[in-house]
């Protein structure tokens, strides 16, 4: 137990595989830590992130980065990439909802002027894998290696820093101007 940070450190094992791993969660009763922790806190130490994943990018978004981040950082390739294309898929669908966009694709977004020329035409590996990915059976005679999956997760991790981190730092130093109190997770106006 670590009195700073009220954090309570242990092993859970696997269900599945029967494996120890270690984990860490807050205490529910600072007193007498060893008993419990805060239901939906508890999180494994391993396997180590690949990335962090920035808060202001909003949920279910985030949660998909954190899931491909948790699967490149415990070596799989194809997991990590099939998790960094939900995350574009469900950013893409959020942004037409939020923007009142008529396609959830790059190109609107692009036309929206939510992307730069530059981050709509470097786009294309990325559709194309994304596309691959979530039409295809995955051919098993083609090899991705961890330097794709990494490349793709990069280019997924610069088009979310647009899309929300950006906006929010920029809304944040705004509000900050006219002093007033900033907001997370906050979005521009359509």
């Amino acid at each position: 137990y670590d009195t700073k940070s009220n954090q309570f450190f242990g092993l859970a094992r696997c269900q599945g595989c029967g494996k120890a791993f270690p984990v860490k969660g807050q205490a529910n009763n600072p007193e007498d830590p060893d008993k419990t922790v805060v239901q939906g806190t508890l999180t494994p130490l391993w396997p180590t992130r690949f990335r962090s994943v920035p808060t202001e990018i909003p949920s279910p978004v985030r949660e998909a980065m954190e899931d491909a981040s948790a699967a490149l950082g415990s070596g799989s390739v194809i997991g990590g990439m099939l998790a960094a294309r939900t995350a574009m898929v469900r950013a893409l669908r959020q942004q037409q909802k939020e923007l009142g966009l008529a396609d959830a694709n790059l190109k609107a977004l692009f036309e929206a002027g939510r992307i730069s020329r530059f981050e709509f035409e470097a786009s294309d590996l990325a559709r194309r894998w994304a596309n691959y990915f979530g039409h295809e059976e995955i051919d098993p005679s083609k090899t991705f290696d961890r330097s794709d999956a990494e490349e793709f997760y990069g280019y997924i991790e610069g088009l979310l820093d647009t899309l929300y981190v950006k906006w929010t730092k920029v809304e944040a130093s705004r509000k900050k101007l006219k002093g007033e109190e900033p907001q997370t997770n906050s979005q521009p106006k359509a």
